[in-house]
């Protein structure tokens, strides 16, 4: 990566490596939608405040900071051992960090969305039609870790399909204002959705 960077003289290199290090870093990216106006579930990066925040949630996820594909995430109850460190996708350990949970759909353990958007030109973004992945039994309901995988429109009410996608272009505008945001050119955006069959972003990688 470095060196294709290094060798790359005047041509355009999309993603620029600053949107790519912003979405790498679950934090930092759920920091930048929610000074966007992007509505997200609350995340804490600090060790001392996840017991108490799973006692105020009624539980929560952790999740490598940095992590992809599902690995090392997991739902805690109250009371359960915080682990102030993760295991990524790597095999090495991450910071930690606790996302709210979203209440899933009566009968479903999660249902997950991932929409593709693709720049198209200028301030334009064309979304790829959403993926769905849900399981009645892992709550990660991610497709690495088994989960049912099906168009998204095949498994969801049409409002919440249209919603998700308002609220991936807002995601996506957002990005494009970062460092390198004109050379935002493809992200892959996560949501959930909870109980009332609303869509929430989750991450944006």
């Amino acid at each position: 990566y470095e060196e294709m960077l290094a060798n790359k003289g005047a041509v355009p290199f999309a993603n620029h490596p600053a949107i790519t290090a912003l979405c790498r870093d679950k934090l930092e990216c759920q920091r930048w939608l929610e000074a966007h106006g992007i509505p997200m579930q609350e995340a804490v990066s600090d060790p001392n405040l996840f017991t108490g925040k799973l006692e105020d949630w009624g539980g929560g996820y952790v999740k490598p900071r940095y992590g992809a594909m599902g690995v090392g995430v997991e739902l805690l109850s109250p009371g359960s051992h915080t682990p102030h460190m993760s295991t990524g996708v790597s095999g090495r350990k991450e910071p930690s960090i606790l996302q709210m949970p979203v209440p899933p759909p009566l009968g479903w353990a999660g249902i997950s969305m991932r929409i593709l958007a693709q720049r198209a030109s200028g301030s334009d973004w064309l979304l790829r039609p959403g993926v769905l992945r849900r399981s009645r039994m892992d709550p990660v309901v991610n497709a690495a870790r088994g989960a049912e995988v099906l168009p998204a429109g095949d498994g969801l009410p049409e409002e919440t399909s249209k919603e998700a996608e308002r609220l991936v272009r807002r995601a996506c505008q957002a990005i494009a204002m970062g460092e390198g945001g004109s050379l935002a050119a493809e992200v892959g955006v996560d949501l959930v959705v909870d109980s009332r069959y609303r869509p929430w972003i989750i991450e944006v990688n």
